[in-house]
Order: structure tokens, then sequence, then C-alpha cells
């Protein structure tokens, strides 16, 4: 079971933040919290493995670019699949962004909020794992206009 989703860029900053389960932490705690996962991930070196355990779970991540994709799970799931989970959610999110940027992240939140709710439940359940499947519904949402580029949604006569 899924119990968190960060995306964190390399200086630390969380960029992207999806808790599961009903976590019920307060703000404050959630920002060290993040900090803490971000710290220990960006402290890891790249012979190192992509997956620990901190605390009562188990951290998955994994760097694209300049963005750690980090899940927090319970210690009994498989890594592997989890990492495997993560790649297919950075291939859904370069079928709308091309090559997705930490700018992708910022300028259009609520396309990669509606991908992850297509990927994990609001429970931490893995709802779909294909990439085409996932995309399916957002793209139809905006027309069937996938493949886009910042400038592209950023451009006032795209809306």
């Amino acid at each position: 079971m899924i119990r968190y989703v960060l995306v964190v860029n390399r200086t630390g900053q969380t960029r992207l933040s999806r808790y599961c389960s009903g976590a019920s932490m307060s703000p404050e705690s959630r920002a060290l919290f993040e900090a803490t996962l971000a710290r220990l991930c960006l402290g890891r070196s790249q012979s190192q493995c992509s997956f620990f355990e901190h605390g009562e779970h188990q951290v998955v991540y994994r760097r694209y670019a300049s963005l750690f994709f980090i899940i927090g799970t319970d210690r009994d799931d498989n890594a592997l699949a989890i990492l495997e989970l993560i790649h297919q959610f950075v291939i859904s999110l370069d079928s709308f962004f091309g090559n997705v940027s930490e700018l992708d992240l910022m300028y259009r939140m609520d396309m990669v909020y509606s991908l992850l709710d297509e990927i994990v439940t609001a429970d931490g359940s893995i709802a779909e794992t294909s990439p085409a499947a996932i995309a399916a519904p957002l793209s139809l949402a905006l027309g069937g206009k996938a493949g886009l580029s910042v400038t592209d949604l950023l451009d006032p006569a795209f809306h």
C-alpha cells in the first residue's frame, strides 16, 4: 500500500506531495518529514540501492534529470514493482510534457495531479500502470491534445 508520493528537486524543495490512507500530519510536521526524506535521498550515491527503510515505511525513489520521485510504501511491498510504477508515472508525464521538467510540475500541477490520480487511488492502492490508460482520461479532457509543451500550455490561445 502506498503511503505517500513526493517529487523533490536537487535542492530538496518539494514540487509535488500526495499523502494516502488518511495520513494525519500537521503542515509543519509534513514539511519536516519531506525535508528529512529529501535529505536522505539526495545524500545517497548512485551506487547505493534505490530503496531503504525509514521509520515504519519503505522508501523507494528514482532520479530523473533534476527530479527525485519518492514513494513511501508498507515494508512488505515489492520495491521493484514500485520502481516500475515510478517509471510508468514518468512515462505518462513525458507523454504530455515531452521531456518532463520541474517547470512542468510547477506550472501545470493540475495535470500532474490528474495523472497521479489515475495511477494511485486515495487509499494508496495502485489503480493503473499502463501509460496509455493513465493518459487517456486527461487526453480526452484536453480534447486529445497530448504531447504539449509548457510553452503551449502557457499560451493564452491554448485556453
